[in-house]
């Protein structure tokens, strides 16, 4: 009780200077003509008010001791009574700066540019070790402007609101207006957070610098952002760049869009690592994801790309694996939806989704995926699990051009969604596609099953050839391979015929190949063979013949069994040895 009564009597007795320096905390004192002016502002404690001509808010600062910074003293933040230095007080409570609050900076044309006043507000979070810029105003940008050693910063729009249609960006959005010098760049940092911030440039012509980069460094959050670029082949996201010690590592990344015409969308560079993708949209260019290892991308999409929806590929810095895209998809593209380079391995594609892609029909493409390895790097041990493929081209939806693309693992197809199959290098087909599935009509393979006499076996792919001339009523081939005859143990997979040199006989009708042991025939393989030179014709073995006899044959002959009077064929088989 005693107590109180102490309080109330110590209440009583506060100077009225100080009583108005309280109520100045509280936004409740009437604006004076002394107040505009600090020289004669009342001083209580650590404390000086003042009133803001432009918009009559009343701003307080707290005495500041700035003996261990260095920064330039700024009315914005910093301020100078008595020749001590005061900080204003809502950034000494959580380190934020409201960019809408600084000053308007103008360059040498009387141009809004907002880049200086954003540059030195970097500066001050730099100071104090930390910190969040937030903006609702638009800023514009009319240079390059590269911020570098970011540690523990918040860049963050209050609002970012954005049409995927048009250009109607307004609130928290940064906007380039020189046609020459555009993009922000951020050159090393740590703990870094970015979201809620539109980028746009407006233009049809100019840089194809990309809008917003960021390299060298770790530990960071990018969070919705919208990106619109309208030069043609314009860029918009860059993580990482092309050597390892600028690479971007530990990063979240999420609800970025980016709407373009042309060009790339994200690129994620060399030696970039876990790295996690999630609800991130490109339209109207593509993903480029170069030498990036250890990553995922979740429930990503690609629209309208003019190439390639998703172009995979290894650089000289760090071959491109360990990737796993998780319901992805790609509609529209000019191409494929997902492109597989050179130095590439153990990608994973579960449940990748493909909607009317390659848009301009070109031939020898997948709709879905393409393999295409140029020789000198490594492509190998690709997994496609549960893919859809929505394909109106006529093409293959899986298609690989050589037999140094990869080894491909088919898993949990389902016929009609990848009712167009694979196609591309005979090599590659029956030597390097392995399915783990019944729905579907390619070749497929197992590992250590049970064979035919009952005992775990293990299958290796092979292939054997050879060619011959024909004559007479019929023509055998006896395969051979590492000096033995192909008989026992051994499963068909598939079997190319090539006609060398045109097939003439007494009545030209169709030619026919069957096979057996020499003395008897069994099922047909191919009717109705092409005889002019150069036809090739593939065929599957749908239901992986055993052969049940010690010396296959493959015998040639007329449908008609009329005698032939020329031609030449080669024939290679494709088959597992079981081991």
């Amino acid at each position: 009780m005693d107590n109180n009564s102490n309080f109330q009597n110590q209440s009583n007795t506060v100077p009225t200077s100080e009583s108005i320096q309280d109520d100045s905390l509280h936004n409740t004192c009437t604006p004076c003509e002394s107040l505009y002016n600090d020289s004669q502002s009342s001083v209580a404690s650590d404390i000086i008010k003042r009133i803001d001509k432009k918009t009559g808010e009343n701003v307080n600062y707290r005495l500041f001791d700035n003996s261990v910074y260095n920064f330039p003293i700024d009315d914005n933040i910093f301020k100078i009574f008595d020749q001590n230095t005061y900080i204003k007080t809502s950034f000494a409570v959580n380190n934020t700066i409201f960019l809408d609050e600084m000053d308007d900076v103008y360059d040498n044309f009387n141009e809004k540019d907002d880049a200086a006043k954003f540059e030195k507000a970097i500066d001050y979070l730099k100071t104090f070790k930390g910190g969040t810029i937030r903006f609702s105003k638009p800023l514009s940008f009319n240079r390059k402007v590269e911020v570098s050693d970011l540690v523990g910063i918040t860049i963050e729009g209050v609002q970012s609101p954005y049409s995927l249609q048009g250009a109607n960006f307004n609130c928290g959005y940064i906007e380039f207006t020189n046609s020459d010098k555009i993009g922000l760049v951020i050159n090393g940092f740590r703990d870094l957070t970015l979201k809620n911030i539109n980028f746009v440039y407006k233009k049809d012509t100019g840089s194809t610098d990309y809008l917003l980069e960021i390299f060298k460094g770790y530990d960071f959050e990018i969070k919705n952002l919208k990106f619109r670029n309208t030069v043609l082949g314009g860029n918009c996201l860059k993580l990482g760049r092309d050597t390892g010690v600028l690479c971007a590592f530990q990063g979240d990344i999420s609800r970025v869009t980016t709407v373009q015409n042309g060009g790339t969308g994200i690129y994620t560079g060399q030696t970039n690592t876990s790295l996690n993708f999630r609800s991130c949209y490109v339209g109207g260019g593509k993903w480029h994801i170069k030498g990036t290892v250890y990553s995922a991308f979740i429930s990503c999409a690609c629209d309208g790309s003019n190439d390639n929806g998703y172009v995979i590929e290894g650089g000289d810095q760090s071959r491109a694996h360990t990737l796993t895209f998780i319901s992805c998809g790609a509609e529209a593209a000019n191409r494929s939806g997902f492109w597989v380079g050179s130095y590439v391995y153990n990608i994973t594609f579960i449940a990748p989704h493909s909607g009317l892609n390659n848009q301009g029909l070109h031939p020898g493409i997948g709709e879905l995926l393409m393999l295409e390895n140029n020789g000198i790097g490594e492509q190998e041990a690709i997994k496609v699990s549960n893919p859809v493929s929505v394909n109106k081209s006529g093409n293959a939806d899986i298609y690989g051009t050589s037999s140094r693309c990869a080894f491909l693992i088919l898993d949990s197809v389902y016929k009609a969604s990848l009712g167009k199959g694979i196609d591309g290098a005979n090599d590659w087909r029956y030597n390097k596609v392995l399915q783990i599935t019944d729905e579907s009509s390619f070749p497929k393979i197992a590992s250590n099953t049970i064979n035919q006499y009952g005992r775990i076996s293990s299958y290796t792919r092979k292939s054997a050839n050879i060619t011959g001339n024909l004559s007479g009523t019929e023509t055998w081939f006896y395969l051979q391979s590492e000096g033995t005859y192909i008989g026992k143990d051994t499963k068909l997979l598939g079997l190319t015929i090539q006609v060398n040199k045109t097939i003439t006989s007494s009545t030209g009708s169709s030619g026919i190949l069957t096979f057996g042991d020499g003395m008897n025939t069994s099922s047909d393989i191919i009717s109705n063979i092409g005889l002019v030179a150069g036809n090739k014709i593939f065929h599957t073995f749908k239901n992986n013949e055993f052969v049940d006899f010690d010396h296959l044959g493959i015998r040639f002959h007329m449908n008609d069994n009329s005698i032939v009077n020329d031609g030449n064929i080669t024939i290679e088989l494709f088959y597992e040895k079981l081991y």
